[in-house]
C-alpha cells in the first residue's frame, strides 16, 4: 500500500484482486497525517480487506436498474415522446441482451 499526494491531498494506492484501487483519505499532505495513515488507517484497511468488509459499501447496479434511475432523472429534461421512444428502444434492443449484467462487468 502506497501513500501518494495529489493537489496536497493524500491518497492510498494499492491492488486488490488484481485491480488497482486508489482512494482519497481526505487529509492534507503533512508529516503528521502521513504518520496517522501509516499507524491507523492502513492497518484498518488491511483488516477490512481480509475480512471482506472494505468494498461492502459500494452499490452495484444492473444495467436495467441504472437505466430506470437514469430515465426517471432525465424525464423532465426531454419531450414526452422522446422519453417514451428512448424507454421503448432500451426495452426492445438493449435490455434483453445486457439488462441483467452489472454495470461493473460491462
Amino acid at each position: 500500500m502506497k501513500i501518494i499526494s495529489r493537489n496536497n491531498t493524500l491518497y492510498l494506492d494499492f491492488s486488490h484482486n488484481g485491480q488497482r484501487v486508489r482512494k482519497s483519505v481526505k487529509m492534507e499532505d503533512t508529516v503528521k497525517n502521513r504518520s496517522i495513515i501509516q499507524k491507523q488507517i492502513i492497518p484498518e484497511i488491511q483488516r477490512q480487506l481480509v475480512m471482506g468488509e472494505f468494498f461492502e459499501k459500494e452499490t452495484t447496479y444492473t444495467l436495467d436498474e441504472f437505466a430506470k434511475i437514469s430515465f426517471s432523472l432525465h424525464k423532465s429534461k426531454r419531450k414526452e415522446l422522446t422519453h417514451i421512444s428512448y424507454v421503448e428502444d432500451y426495452n426492445l434492443h438493449i435490455s434483453p441482451l445486457l439488462g441483467k449484467m452489472y454495470i461493473t462487468d460491462l
